[in-house]
């Protein structure tokens, strides 16, 4: 019986052995899928994984890893397909903001990654100004300020015709979250709370009456709070 049994651990072993190292599963194969902006050679070279490789010793997660070091892509998933193909997964990061700086501008996600760095602001996304970064701002950086935080997810939950009319988002802190309107109007908004009353206050006073609630007669609303929004008209 002793004799069987390594018999058929001698069988396993060669088996294994074979199929480690046989050609059937030498790769042929790399598709990507969920890419929007990024370029599939681009991210197969960062991988590091080229055809003709075993497949089956393909390390997984440390694909994924590598894929991951690109900041605009949020997950990459490595699934293998056998006997020789390799399925990635890419979640990608999106700007949804930008940051200006004094001396550049960041290009943001929702998550708070830094995506870009650039001299110029780019006219097709919101601006937010005043953010604590907690870096030197690099690609692949993540900012973790509260004011920042506050200002991504209030973008995020707008819709363009909110957005439309503000010309900048001041984010400090949560708190002092504040939108300055095309109108020259501060709107002291705070996070991203009670949002349909908010803007409920937000369209009625400054949408709907934007000849008397402008740069020239207003110079705060304050939305911060559960009563009434403050009004401090600039003659008071």
């Amino acid at each position: 019986m002793v004799g069987v049994g390594l018999f058929l651990m001698f069988c396993g072993g060669m088996a294994g052995y074979y199929i480690a190292n046989s050609a059937f599963f030498n790769l042929n194969s790399i598709e990507f899928r969920g890419l929007q902006s990024l370029d599939s050679a681009a991210l197969q070279e960062l991988s590091g994984v080229v055809l003709g490789v075993n497949s089956l010793k393909i390390p997984a997660r440390e694909v994924e890893e590598r894929i991951e070091i690109n900041p605009f892509v949020k997950e990459a998933k490595v699934q293998l397909i056998l006997p020789a193909k390799l399925l990635i997964t890419v979640t990608e990061r999106q700007p949804l903001a930008q940051v200006v700086l004094s001396d550049r501008v960041l290009a943001v996600s929702l998550d708070g990654v830094c995506l870009q760095r650039n001299l110029a602001v780019n006219p097709a996304l919101p601006i937010i100004t005043e953010a604590v970064i907690e870096s030197e701002g690099n690609p692949g950086d993540r900012f973790t300020g509260d004011g920042l935080t506050a200002a991504l997810e209030l973008i995020d939950r707008l819709d363009p015709y909110f957005l439309e009319s503000i010309q900048e988002f001041r984010a400090s802190s949560s708190w002092e979250l504040t939108l300055v309107t095309h109108q020259g109007v501060l709107v002291r908004f705070g996070p991203a709370e009670n949002l349909e009353r908010k803007l409920g206050y937000y369209e009625t006073i400054l949408l709907k009456n934007n000849s008397q609630y402008n740069g020239g007669t207003v110079e705060y609303v304050d939305l911060r709070y559960e009563a009434q929004p403050v009004v401090k008209k600039k003659s008071e």
